[in-house]
């Protein structure tokens, strides 16, 4: 969809050659790579491929797919997200189309680009450093018409009692002592959803979202912490460190409406994600809540929910 767009209103490229350059930010054993393969081949839209993985096992895999299965049309790249300066280009030759210069040779030998695909939402969606990663590719995203897959998503809890997941917890946290402390993602079967749904006060509610890509406002004043610039004074931060991820706390209070008398157990946890907004074609989005799972990704298996227990059961 976001090819189609893209193509539709004729926007500059990235590429010196026009094509739509595509980066998949942790490609893994590249299943996201073969999809925007095949998304270019329907869609008739010339991409440039990127595949950026810093695992070494997953890098060599990613050279065989390259190798027996795309053709070597895919450029891949050993290499943290966070750390890739961009596409390679010639440093005597234009960047990109959406990249004007009055001079033939760019001040940087690395392009930009246009489309970032990435992978890494887990059961509480941001629970993956999901927001610190894509934060730190950004600065490769072509500034005024890059797009990022997912461009936002959002946390979801709801209480619940589950005395087999309670119990078992329970059991472990004789040995260990970080077994209360610790989220479980697990298939949520023998469990009662205790909050009722009143106006005002659903079953189960938002916690807080993250957007990418970012306003550059915002990612400047994070840099300027992580500097000791007047914007951070040089670490101290409520969050931890030296500040530079601040922008990216989130806390949330809920209220949630109990018809009768349980026991919680923990909180449930679940994510939704708008991986494209097309505008009037539509939008493309995730969800694992199970009242609008069905909506908006029917029969989706990918992610389970996430569980977090109370040391001590609330009645």
């Amino acid at each position: 969809q976001a090819l189609s767009v893209w193509s539709a209103q004729h926007k500059p490229t990235s590429s010196p050659t026009g094509a739509v350059v595509i980066a998949v930010a942790g490609s893994g054993r590249g299943p996201l790579v073969s999809r925007a393969l095949k998304a270019s081949e329907i869609t008739g839209v010339a991409v440039e491929m990127w595949a950026v993985e810093k695992n070494p096992n997953a890098y060599v895999l990613l050279q065989r797919h390259n190798e027996e299965d795309w053709g070597r049309v895919v450029n891949v790249v050993k290499s943290d997200m966070r750390a890739w300066k961009g596409p390679l280009r010639s440093t005597t030759g234009p960047i990109g189309q959406a990249i004007t210069t009055s001079s033939s040779a760019p001040a940087s030998p690395y392009g930009k680009v246009d489309i970032i695909v990435s992978g890494l939402l887990g059961s509480f969606a941001d629970n993956e450093l999901s927001p610190e990663c894509l934060d730190g590719v950004q600065h490769v995203l072509a500034p005024q018409y890059g797009i990022s897959i997912p461009s936002s998503y959002t946390a979801h809890l709801t209480p619940i009692l589950a005395p087999r997941l309670f119990a078992d917890i329970s059991h472990r946290a004789i040995t260990d002592d970080t077994a209360t402390e610790t989220p479980y993602v697990v298939m949520l079967h023998a469990i009662d959803y205790l909050a009722t749904t009143v106006a005002d006060h659903p079953r189960i509610q938002q916690a807080w979202e993250f957007v990418h890509p970012l306003p550059s406002s915002t990612l400047a004043i994070a840099e300027a912490r992580r500097g000791g610039g007047v914007s951070g004074g040089g670490g101290g931060s409520m969050s931890g460190g030296d500040g530079a991820n601040e922008h990216n706390t989130r806390s949330a209070k809920l209220k949630f409406v109990c018809k009768d008398r349980g026991v919680v157990s923990g909180l449930a946890g679940y994510f939704e994600a708008v991986l494209y907004d097309g505008g009037e074609t539509g939008i493309v989005e995730l969800s694992t809540r199970p009242d609008t799972i069905d909506a908006k990704s029917k029969d989706m298996i990918s992610w389970f929910p996430i569980f977090f227990p109370l040391k001590v059961c609330i009645a």
